[in-house]
C-alpha cells in the first residue's frame, strides 16, 4: 500500500515538470517588442519636419532628430515560471452571509466661483431734464482746435493752417460764393483720399489727421460745372502725431462739439458722480440708443440723391432721430467731450455701408466696435443697430462678430 502511494506521488511530481517546460516554451513564442508602449502624448511642434523628412524617405522623432535605421535594441522579457496555489475548499456545511453594504454620503461638491469681466449694463438714472440740463453753464476745459499760423499756407483770403498738426487735426478756411459745394481732399500717408463737402460759410474748421503720422497732402477744390472742379490751395507736411489717441479727442467737421454744445453739456450731466470710463461709456450708449430713433424718410432721401450728409448734432438731440452717421457722431462727441478717445469709423457691415465706432479706456485698450464683455468677447458698439434692434439677441449677436465689419475711413 505505501508502494502504490510512493509510485503515485512520483507520477505526480513527473506531470508538475512537464507542465512547466511546456509554459516555458510558450512564453518565449512571444514577440520581443510585444512589451513595448507607444508614448501618452506625441509633441506636434516640430510636424513640418517630420513631414518633409517623411518625404525624403526618412523618418525623424518628435525633436527633429533622424531616427537611425538600425531596429531599437529590446532586452527579452524575463521569465518566470506561474505560480501554483492550492485551490481553497470549504465545506458543505459552510454558509456564507449576505454581504451588507454602507451607503456612502458623498460631501456636496464646493466649486470656486467664476471670474468674469465686467459687463456693462444700462445705468440706473432718474428722468432727465434736458431743457435744464441745456441752461447749465459751459463745459470748460475741453481740448479745443485752433489756428496759431505758426505754419501756413496761403492763396489770396484762403488759408491751411498745419501749426498743430502734430496734434492730430489741420485748420482750414477760405472766401467762396455762397451757392457752391468746395470740396477738401486729405490724403493720408497710405493713399486714401478724405474728400469733404463744405460750403463757403463759417471761419476755421477742422479736419483730422486720422491715419497717424507720416505726409499728409490738404487741397481746397473750387467747382466749375458739372464734375469738374479746380484747385485754389494746397499743402503738403509731415506729420508726427503726439501720440495714438491725440487726433480722437478734439472736435472736426464730422464730430462736431463745443463746451457750450447740447452734446457736451449731456455727457458731462449723464456722468456726473462716475469714475471709471465703462460706466460713462455705458451711460453715453444708453442715452444714445434709448432717446435717439433711426429716421427712414431721411435715409431715403439721401440715397435717393446720391448727396452727402454732415451731423447737426444740435439738431439730432432736439429732433431725436437721424442716421446711423448721426448715431455715430453723437456718441463720439459725447465721448471725446469727456475725455475719451474715440474713432468714427465708415466701412461695411456685409454689404452695406455703415457708420460705428472704436474706443479706448486704460483698464482696455482699443475696443475696436465693441461695446460690452460676455466672458468671451466684447460687443461691438454700433448704437444704429442696438437703438433699431432694441436690443435684439440675433442682432446683437451680428453686431458681436468684428468679421462682418469691414472699415475703410477714419474720423
Amino acid at each position: 500500500m505505501r508502494f502504490k502511494k510512493f509510485i503515485n506521488l512520483f507520477i505526480i511530481i513527473i506531470f508538475i515538470l512537464s507542465s512547466c517546460a511546456r509554459s516555458g516554451e510558450d512564453y518565449d513564442a512571444v514577440p520581443a517588442n510585444a512589451g513595448t508602449s507607444l508614448p501618452d502624448t506625441v509633441s506636434t511642434d516640430n510636424i513640418g519636419d517630420i513631414n518633409a523628412e517623411e518625404n525624403a524617405g526618412s523618418e525623424t522623432n518628435t525633436s527633429g532628430t533622424a531616427i537611425p535605421d538600425t531596429a531599437l535594441e529590446t532586452k527579452p522579457p524575463e521569465t518566470k515560471a506561474p505560480e501554483t496555489a492550492a485551490p481553497e475548499t470549504m465545506s458543505p456545511e459552510t454558509t456564507v452571509a449576505p454581504e451588507t453594504r454602507i451607503p456612502v454620503t458623498k460631501a456636496p461638491e464646493v466649486k470656486p466661483a467664476a471670474t468674469k469681466a465686467p459687463e456693462i449694463k444700462p445705468p440706473e438714472s432718474a428722468p432727465l431734464d434736458e431743457a435744464a440740463v441745456f441752461a447749465s453753464p459751459d463745459i470748460a476745459g475741453l481740448p479745443m482746435p485752433s489756428a496759431p499760423g505758426t505754419y501756413v499756407k496761403t492763396a489770396g483770403t484762403s488759408v491751411i493752417d498745419y501749426s498743430n498738426c502734430s496734434e492730430g487735426y489741420v485748420m482750414l478756411k477760405f472766401d467762396g460764393a455762397a451757392d457752391k459745394a468746395y470740396v477738401v481732399r486729405v490724403i493720408s500717408p497710405g493713399g486714401v483720399y478724405y474728400d469733404y463737402m463744405l460750403g463757403a460759410a463759417g471761419g476755421y474748421r477742422a479736419f483730422p489727421l486720422s491715419e497717424g503720422s507720416g505726409s499728409y497732402t490738404v487741397t481746397l477744390y473750387e467747382p466749375r460745372g458739372g464734375n469738374k472742379y479746380a484747385a485754389m490751395l494746397s499743402a503738403q507736411f509731415s506729420v508726427a502725431l503726439k501720440n495714438e489717441f491725440t487726433a480722437f479727442l478734439y472736435p472736426n467737421y464730422y464730430v462736431n462739439y463745443s463746451g457750450a454744445s447740447k452734446a457736451a453739456k449731456l455727457a458731462a450731466h449723464l456722468t456726473r458722480g462716475m469714475d471709471g470710463a465703462l460706466d460713462k461709456i455705458s451711460a453715453i450708449y444708453y442715452y444714445v440708443i434709448n432717446n435717439i430713433s433711426y429716421d427712414k424718410e431721411l435715409a431715403a432721401k439721401l440715397t435717393a440723391a446720391s448727396a452727402s450728409h454732415v451731423p447737426d448734432l444740435e439738431k439730432l438731440i432736439a429732433n431725436k432721430k437721424g442716421i446711423c452717421f448721426d448715431y455715430a457722431s453723437l456718441m463720439s462727441a459725447m465721448l471725446r467731450s469727456l475725455g475719451i478717445p474715440s474713432k468714427l469709423i465708415f466701412g461695411y457691415t456685409g454689404d452695406v455701408y455703415h457708420a460705428w465706432i472704436n474706443i479706448h479706456t486704460a483698464e482696455t485698450g482699443w475696443i475696436n466696435a465693441m461695446i460690452s464683455f460676455d466672458g468671451d468677447k466684447w460687443k461691438l458698439m454700433d448704437p444704429t443697430y442696438a437703438s433699431t434692434s432694441k436690443e435684439n439677441p440675433s442682432i446683437m449677436k451680428y453686431i458681436g462678430d468684428g468679421t462682418n465689419y469691414a472699415a475703410k475711413y477714419v474720423y
